[in-house]
């Protein structure tokens, strides 16, 4: 419950001047609390607080004088002191009183209760595969490896390790089958050479080499990995893996960063494909402020190394690439740096490599005839000593 004072001059036409009375001596201060007036009422008059009421009733206060004004309300003022003589008649404020609705809204309080949750990592599960006369092979749950036998030569396994470390193995076998040339015969996984195209692997029948044939390729400036793969383990791998042979750079590209640079910017691009060798670029993020032969250089300086240690453990046969289900399919690999200078004067010199492709022929067919000649000589001496 609050109070207010509640004062209003009201000019009228006074007849004789006179001086104002000071406001200040019309004004009170409020007291702290008050209280409600007994107010006796006459018939004809309305009640003391008669701000609130309308009519002519003359309302007993501590003034006398009729009520007659042109207030709003008419009934006559309590306790108000009115001099005619004055031009400006000042009423000592009414002390009335109003109930105030005072809505007090208690500020809500949030309170946030943090559970501390304790995550327990669980160490990740393995099958164990067991095999005679070899130790125990770990699979983790959720991926697979290739297992090879000591007894057979031939084949090998594809174990993969399921939900509920459910454990499924197929068998691979590859045809044990010699690789023929003019000159000799290379037993199956046996080392050998061709001219042009390097360090090569007798496997299943075929060459697998670490270049492709002469010809079949041009390399311009740049890093590159060059990959010989044996087309019988992709096509023994597929219907288990769904991978083939275009899907290694992406193998090769993990397999960078979980084995070997997890740091590294090495970006992996397929550059060729033929049968059974891939060549693949290394590539650094374009550098607008750079030239193309420093940013060559840059690659070689940051890709090179990284290159050479896969090269390196595919023909060492290292066991993480050996037990992949994809990349297991490479048996050759090297690296090779390009420079542009050097193959724009190979170009311009015609000693470049489509070049080699017509004296690769010949010389292959001289060496065709001069087996052919060996031979039949041969026979024509085991024929005179008989």
């Amino acid at each position: 419950m609050a109070t207010k004072n509640v004062g209003k001059p009201v000019k009228r036409q006074a007849k004789e001047k006179s001086e104002p009375t000071s406001v200040e001596h019309n004004y009170l201060d409020p007291p702290d609390s008050i209280p409600l007036p007994s107010v006796n009422v006459e018939s004809g008059g309305n009640g003391g607080n008669d701000d609130y009421h309308n009519g002519n009733g003359n309302g007993h206060g501590n003034g006398n004088g009729n009520g007659n004004g042109r207030r709003k309300n008419g009934g006559k003022g309590r306790g108000g002191s009115v001099d005619f003589d004055d031009p400006v008649i000042f009423v000592d404020p009414r002390e009335t009183t109003e109930f105030v609705g005072i809505s007090i809204t208690e500020p809500v309080t949030t309170s946030t209760t943090t559970m501390a949750t304790t995550t327990t990592t669980q160490p990740p599960r393995n099958c164990v595969v067991q095999r005679p006369r070899q130790s125990d092979q770990l699979i983790r749950e959720g991926s697979s490896k290739r297992i090879y036998s000591l007894d057979d030569v031939e084949c090998s396994e594809l174990c993969s390790c399921g939900e509920s470390l459910i454990l499924t193995c197929h068998a691979l076998c590859v045809p044990f089958a010699p690789c023929r040339t003019a000159l000799a015969f290379y037993s199956h996984a046996s080392p050998a050479y061709q001219a042009f195209r390097g360090r090569c692997l007798c496997y299943s029948g075929r060459f697998i080499c670490m270049k492709p044939p002469l010809g079949e390729y041009i390399l311009p400036g740049g890093i590159f990995l060059l990959l010989g793969y044996s087309a019988a383990d992709e096509a023994l791998l597929r219907p288990h893996t769904n991978l083939g042979v275009q899907d290694a750079v992406r193998a090769l590209q993990q397999y960078i960063t979980t084995y070997i640079d997890n740091q590294t910017q090495c970006t992996l691009t397929l550059f060729n494909m033929t049968e059974e060798n891939i060549i693949i670029a290394a590539r650094l993020p374009h550098d607008g402020k750079l030239k193309d032969i420093e940013l060559l250089r840059k690659e070689k300086d940051e890709c090179t190394a990284i290159l050479k240690t896969i090269s390196h453990q595919i023909n060492s046969e290292h066991s993480e690439l050996q037990s992949h289900r994809l990349l297991s399919i490479f048996k050759m690999s090297e690296v090779e740096v390009v420079w542009p200078e050097s193959t724009s004067a190979a170009a311009r010199s015609g000693h470049g490599p489509g070049q080699f492709a017509g004296c690769h022929r010949l010389l292959y067919a001289a060496m065709l005839a001069l087996a052919y000649l060996s031979s039949w000589t041969t026979l024509r001496m085991s024929d005179v000593a008989t």
